[in-house]
C-alpha cells in the first residue's frame, strides 16, 4: 500500500500492483536532481519479487503509479541506490562482483 502523508493531511491508501514480495524491504530509487535545467526523475521503488527478480515500480510526480511494474533480470541481485543526474541511467550496487562492486544501468520506464 501506498499512504501520502502532507502536514496533517493524509490520503487515502493506494493498493500498488505487485505480485508479492520475496527477502528484504522495498526501498526507494531517488529521483535523479540537477541544477542544468534538465530532466528530473520522479522516485522509483524497488524490491524483491516471490521468484528472487528484482522488480521496479516508477511512481509519478505526487506519488501515484502511472505503470506496472518490470521484473529485471539483468540486474540479478543487485541494489539499486540513486538516479544518475541529467540521464536515465541508474546506479546500482552488486554485493556478489568483487570486481565491479557498482555498476550504472541504463532504464527507460
Amino acid at each position: 500500500m501506498s499512504v501520502r502523508v502532507r502536514g496533517d493531511a493524509v490520503d487515502r491508501p493506494t493498493a500498488l500492483p505487485t505480485d508479492g514480495l520475496g527477502p528484504g524491504p522495498p526501498t526507494f530509487v531517488d529521483g535523479a536532481d540537477s541544477t542544468s535545467g534538465t530532466e528530473v526523475v520522479a522516485p522509483w521503488i524497488a524490491w524483491v519479487g516471490p521468484r528472487e527478480e528484482l522488480r521496479l515500480l516508477p511512481l509519478g510526480a505526487v506519488g501515484e503509479t502511472a505503470f506496472m511494474p518490470s521484473a529485471e533480470d539483468a540486474l540479478d541481485e543487485a541494489r539499486p541506490l540513486r538516479w544518475v543526474a541529467g540521464d536515465r541511467r541508474m546506479l546500482v550496487a552488486v554485493p556478489g562482483d568483487t570486481s565491479a562492486p557498482l555498476r550504472i544501468f541504463a532504464c527507460s520506464r
